[in-house]
């Protein structure tokens, strides 16, 4: 196990987010289970292509892995033509529409009729599957004016934007605005599936059906990387999402897993 001290993650997004959130509980896992540590580094810019494209570029001894979201690596493939070997998609917080202040909006309903209105409103986001939930709610809702999606190269700049006014609304993991709806800096207005926290909420995923969601996260390597590496990383991986500790943990993250391997993640 010592071997995998001197591996470094790359993440192609910035700090602040779901991807750093859940890596951080993993590392965590890993000093105090296996007492292992890696190197994170942090490669942010256009919704994780270049943090995706180092790391196709990188060595494939096994020194070097990512970790990204499930929608980062589809964009990278269709659009790019980048190759990965697949480890595994870990899990998926569940997200929320949020809004500040300044709209006045304070539910779904609300914002459903003010969105059909003459006011150009803006979405911020940072990610491929943040983007993918913004345009299947316009779908459903049908502005009569078109909305502005902005795109930011992390979540916390979101935020900082989102509180302050100058964009409007965004669909971001729970875990990560949680306080921000607390102390009321944030409304929430709905969720992408059900939140122990608000049970009366509007959930995307019962209210239209054709709803996608590929807002997870997921371990991959440069394509070459020798197959002993990769499977001693799915038995560490495997034994981390399978704990029952921590599948109590994700669930009080609003979080769940997805079905292990590196079969489902091609799949999504």
């Amino acid at each position: 196990l010592n071997c995998f001290a001197q591996t470094k993650v790359i993440v192609p997004f910035g700090p602040g987010g779901g991807v750093e959130l859940s890596l951080k509980h993993f590392e965590k896992y890993l000093n105090d289970e296996k007492n292992i540590k890696f190197i994170t580094i942090l490669k942010p810019g256009a919704e994780g292509l270049i943090g995706l494209q180092e790391l196709s570029k990188s060595n494939k001894d096994g020194s070097v892995i990512g970790y990204t979201t499930i929608g980062s690596v589809a964009n990278a493939i269709k659009n790019n033509n980048l190759e990965f070997e697949y480890i595994t998609a870990t899990r998926k917080f569940t997200s929320v529409l949020v809004t500040n202040q300044q709209t006045n909006i304070t539910t779904y309903e609300m914002f459903s009729k003010k969105i059909q209105y003459e006011i150009p409103y803006s979405f911020g986001y940072n990610t491929p599957a943040q983007l993918v939930f913004i345009n299947e709610i316009l779908k459903n809702v049908k502005p009569k004016i078109e909305v502005v999606k902005a795109p930011y190269k992390s979540v916390s700049n979101v935020l900082t934007d989102l509180i302050g006014g100058q964009t409007d609304f965004a669909i971001l993991p729970y875990a990560v605005v949680k306080e921000h709806i607390k102390s009321e800096k944030l409304i929430i207005l709905g969720s992408t599936g059900k939140l122990n926290d608000y049970p009366q909420l509007i959930s995307f995923d019962k209210i239209y059906p054709d709803w996608v969601d590929i807002a997870g996260y997921c371990f991959i390597a440069p394509k070459g990387t020798p197959v002993d590496v990769i499977t001693s990383w799915e038995k560490i991986i495997e034994s981390y999402l399978s704990n029952p500790k921590m599948i109590e943990e994700f669930k009080k993250e609003s979080s769940t897993t997805y079905t292990f391997g590196p079969n489902k993640l091609k799949q999504l």
